[in-house]
């Protein structure tokens, strides 16, 4: 590897990406970094705009991300967050429940993800399940990843929060719950997420009830999008009652939307930018290709 291509989802790693001889330079923004709790937003927007003197081509992961990518980047390319549509597919069809949901009744709200207050609305999940007592939340990710000092999910008789679990695990519990929860608050940062677990719910066939994302705003035909607890709690009680949107489209944007589908689209991308005949090593943006 004597001249790789140096492909990075850091920011403030500029300087290493400068000094390895490579064949080019990729940013993979996946998040707005510096609106995260405890992170010093100066140092990553400094390093973004190092990084954009250096780097070809950025992919940017939301609307949000790509607009203020696109005066740091001479390449900027969205694509959002996707899944392993053939992985997730696996829990329609998984007949024996994990242990841990024995004692949880039905209905079942699930949610996958890190357990943050930054990232999660716990006021949301507090009120419905305060007004619904008969459904039961199943929390699973670490808590506190992130923001250790934040406040801790709700604790509740039918808010249940078991922990992480291994991603080979998380079909079987889509498997065995009714409807998939995003419960988001609306922040700096989740203003640019694009949510990991978004295509994941619906590849596992669940119907997804989440909070209104401008990320999300191209998508609203595929879950039932919510501006307000209210809003919220009609949309579940309209999911967990049987309704449903378009599985034809829901199956085709996973399809579109799937790990080997999107890694098609970048390649395609990278060959364009980097065509592999014509590369030799160089040092940072100023050393000419051959």
């Amino acid at each position: 590897m004597r001249a790789p291509l140096i492909w990075t989802y850091n920011p403030i790693i500029a300087n290493i990406c400068e000094s390895i001889p490579n064949s080019g330079i990729v940013y993979h923004c996946v998040d707005d970094l510096g609106a995260a709790p405890r992170i010093d937003h100066s140092v990553i927007s400094a390093g973004e705009k190092h990084l954009g003197t250096l780097a070809k081509v950025c992919f940017a992961t939301s609307p949000f991300l790509r607009d203020r990518m696109k005066n740091l980047f001479p390449h900027v390319v969205y694509e959002p967050n996707v899944c392993d549509q053939a992985f997730f597919e696996t829990a329609r069809s998984m007949p024996h429940p994990p242990p841990e949901l024995a004692n949880i009744p039905h209905p079942r709200v699930l949610f996958v993800g890190a357990l943050s207050e930054y990232k999660v609305d716990y006021d949301l999940i507090e009120t419905l399940a305060q007004r619904h007592p008969q459904m039961h939340w199943v929390l699973i990710g670490p808590v506190g990843e992130g923001q250790p000092d934040s406040r801790k999910p709700p604790n509740m008789d039918n808010i249940h929060i078991l922990g992480p679990r291994a991603y080979g695990q998380l079909p079987y519990f889509m498997a065995h719950c009714d409807v998939a929860a995003l419960p988001v608050p609306r922040n700096a940062y989740t203003d640019a997420m694009f949510p990991m677990k978004f295509f994941e719910y619906l590849a596992a066939g669940l119907p997804v009830v989440g909070s209104r994302l401008p990320a999300l705003k191209d998508f609203e035909h595929l879950y039932f999008s919510s501006a307000s607890a209210d809003e919220f709690e009609d949309n579940l009680i309209k999911a967990l009652a049987g309704e449903r949107q378009d599985t034809n489209a829901i199956d085709a944007a996973c399809r579109y939307h799937s790990w080997e589908a999107r890694f098609a689209r970048m390649e395609a991308v990278l060959d364009d930018i980097f065509p592999l005949q014509t590369v030799t090593p160089q040092v940072g943006r100023d050393t000419t290709h051959a």
